[in-house]
């Protein structure tokens, strides 16, 4: 990378206003470092399926809309299990790892080309949401420098979505950042007593490890058996907390067991 047009770039990130400063920022500047055809900010509380998508392309037809979007979410949902799996750490993948979520559906057409996605989150400690960042491209993953240069370029990649005003579709998607807490959204939609085991929205992985701690397992035995980390195990029992508004292990399991019992 060559310092004088990198520290340009980053400086032209602090100086856009609209949705095309944005869009021409990525392609004439972002694309020297971190080639891609397809850039994705999603942001919200993944754990509770709360999540809204800005799309950038250059592609026909592939943008932020409503039906993209929804295509893309499982994708985005993937990477950031993908990257909690990775220890929240910057990496990149081939597509055809990520199975039926993209290798089947309308989703197959949209991504039609691409082979690699490089990706990155940045964790909001205070307001405990996430934002998540996909460059998708035809050689992305393979790209020598891809996850560097993700790893480098993520504050201002941040900095530039969040400065500009979101899209009428966006506002209409995502609520008032007051409804996000420690709570999931559907847990506080839904009277306690009233609850059942849908409408905490556990995910797959979610349930996979509850299953092992009601067996009493450790963090670092469900690692092995799961073969992930314990800091990663962890992370997706604070998720299963949040959405059971529940403040341990114990306290998880007897309340998963009583939604069962309800359904």
């Amino acid at each position: 990378m060559q310092e004088k047009s990198l520290l340009g770039a980053i400086r032209r990130a602090q100086q856009l206003q609209t949705h095309r400063d944005l869009f021409l920022w990525l392609q004439q500047d972002l694309r020297e470092y971190l080639p891609h055809e397809i850039l994705v900010a999603a942001w919200g509380d993944f754990p509770a399926n709360r999540i809204s998508l800005d799309v950038v392309s250059s592609l026909p037809d592939v943008r932020t809309t409503e039906s993209t979007c929804a295509m893309l979410k499982p994708v985005m949902h993937r990477l950031f299990e993908a990257w909690c799996e990775r220890e929240q750490v910057s990496f990149a993948i081939p597509l055809i790892e990520f199975g039926s979520c993209v290798m089947s559906g309308p989703a197959v057409d949209l991504l039609r080309g691409m082979s690699g996605v490089v990706c990155h989150g940045i964790k909001d400690e205070r307001g405990q949401l996430i934002s998540l960042y996909a460059a998708i491209g035809s050689g992305t993953s393979s790209r020598a420098g891809a996850i560097e240069a993700m790893e480098f370029l993520l504050p201002s990649i941040d900095a530039a979505f969040r400065q500009i005003a979101l899209l009428p579709i966006q506002r209409d998607e995502v609520p008032d950042s007051s409804v996000f807490s420690t709570t999931s959204m559907n847990a506080m939609q839904v009277p306690r007593a009233e609850r059942t085991a849908a409408d905490v929205n556990l995910s797959g992985r979610e349930h996979e490890i509850m299953q092992w701690v009601s067996v009493g397992k450790t963090n670092i035995e469900i690692g092995k058996i799961l073969a992930i980390s314990p800091r990663t195990v962890r992370n997706h029992l604070q998720s299963v907390f949040r959405k059971l508004d529940v403040m341990n292990r114990a306290q998880a399991v007897f309340e998963l067991e009583q939604l069962r019992a309800g359904d």
